[in-house]
């Protein structure tokens, strides 16, 4: 038997008083939790999960010291916390259990979170439910397996196998074999089920050594697996069921005087609902976070994960801001001009302003020099016309004759629509000017 625990010091000493003789493990995902608030690289992280599913001394002893040259620290902290109890290299064999974690009890609270808000009595009458209809459940799922072996087991041998192709598999008599990869060499015993890598006494499923040397002997891996993986051996662990219990109706009445419920005292703030995760259930990278989602950033070391009160680190300046500007930024002016542009007609752009240089010599074709020029000419222009006023809007200046509102005889700068004669269109007339639209004599 084999009980897999926390490192609460409560269950260390009731597990010693109530079973001494009971090999007892600690789960390695909390004993890294307590190693991340102090050491909290990522090459810690992954060493120390090699380190703790190493199969023999040797390579536990590598990984470790790899870890004591990033941080003495760090090792230290691990040596204390007895690696027999929770390394796989130094677990007892026969046991068919190569967990190194304690993943049951995590999914057992997940299933009970809603049951654990409730009084005791109900909490406890909900469990008592969910028990037994699992029991039930998973017998009748094990009367449709189709061979003899959980599919659990298959598929972690599977795993084991992923790499078959890669060892060789030297016989030497006796069914014992040598399986060797390079500069890996293992000596695998089928007869007493075993091999040096230790994976195959621990797991009681094959390793890919143990596989690669019974392939050899032309026999299927499936029958080699431990006994404690077959059918009859998982339906003889439901077989026993828990017994039905009668509604509160049908229960007889006691003398005593029923006792109350206990005065129900209301807790500051709103009672939490969601489950507190640990550190390691949450997907950033730090373990501390604000209130708007955002990493916290300690305002005594400048780093981020922890808080200025719980800081311990010396005090570091912070870097100084950047004076900003105020107001809109500037457009550079090199790449802008001021020009004159008359006011247009009622169809053209808005004139003046601010225009770039690109804009004014990509629309025309000309340059600043032409449109000097032509700026000067229509200016002498107008000088020595007969026009009565400037900048008539839609381009008809000067008096004529017409049926219509925008009809007149002159000559101006602009002129839309213009023509020869008289007629009842609304933009026709009879000038000159520098731009005639529609037709004209100019």
């Amino acid at each position: 038997m084999c009980v897999i625990s926390y490192q609460h010091k409560g269950l260390l000493e009731a597990i010693k008083e109530v079973l001494p003789y009971v090999l007892h493990r600690q789960c390695s995902q909390h004993i890294y939790a307590n190693l991340r608030k102090v050491y909290s690289e990522i090459q810690l992280r992954n060493l120390f999960w090699k380190a703790a599913k190493s199969t023999v001394e040797g390579e536990f002893k590598n990984h470790m010291d790899a870890i004591r040259q990033i941080s003495p620290g760090a090792y230290e902290h691990l040596m204390t916390r007895e690696p027999n109890t929770w390394c796989m290299a130094f677990f007892s064999t026969g046991l068919a259990c190569e967990d190194v974690e304690n993943s049951m009890a995590e999914c057992f609270n997940a299933v009970i979170l809603d049951a654990r808000k409730k009084p005791l009595l109900t909490m406890l009458d909900e469990i008592r439910l969910y028990m037994m209809d699992r029991f039930y459940n998973l017998k009748e799922l094990a009367k449709k397996w189709e061979g003899d072996v959980c599919p659990f087991a298959i598929k972690k041998l599977e795993e084991f196998g992923e790499d078959l192709k890669f060892w060789r598999v030297h016989p030497s008599g006796h069914n014992e074999f040598e399986v060797r990869n390079g500069l890996e060499s293992y000596g695998v015993n089928i007869e007493k089920r075993s091999c040096a890598c230790r994976l195959w006494d621990v797991s009681g499923i094959p390793c890919v050594h143990a596989q690669a040397s019974i392939m050899l002997t032309h026999h299927d891996p499936k029958t080699f697996i431990s006994k404690w993986f077959g059918k009859a051996m998982y339906i003889s662990s439901y077989s026993s069921n828990i017994l039905p219990v009668n509604g509160n109706n049908l229960w007889r009445e006691s003398p005593y005087i029923k006792p109350l419920p206990p005065i129900e005292r209301r807790m500051p703030d709103r009672p939490t609902v969601k489950r507190k995760r640990h550190v390691l259930g949450r997907d950033d990278k730090f373990s501390q976070v604000s209130s708007n989602s955002r990493t916290v950033k300690c305002q005594n070391c400048q780093k981020k994960g922890h808080n200025k009160k719980t800081c311990k680190n010396p005090h570091v300046e912070p870097d100084p801001k950047p004076n900003k500007k105020i107001g809109r930024p500037r457009l550079d002016p090199s790449l802008t001009q001021w020009t004159r542009h008359s006011r247009g007609g009622r169809r053209g752009n808005r004139g003046g302003g601010r225009v770039p240089r690109d804009v004014m010599s990509d629309g025309d074709g000309l340059d600043m020099e032409d449109m000097d020029y032509i700026t000067q000419q229509i200016t002498e222009f107008r000088k020595s016309s007969y026009t009565d006023g400037a900048n008539v809007e839609g381009g008809l200046e000067g008096g004529g004759q017409g049926n219509e509102e925008e009809e007149g005889h002159g000559q101006g700068d602009e002129v839309e629509g213009g023509g020869n004669g008289t007629c009842n269109e609304e933009e026709e007339g009879y000038g000159q000017g520098d731009k005639v639209e529609g037709g004209g004599d100019g």
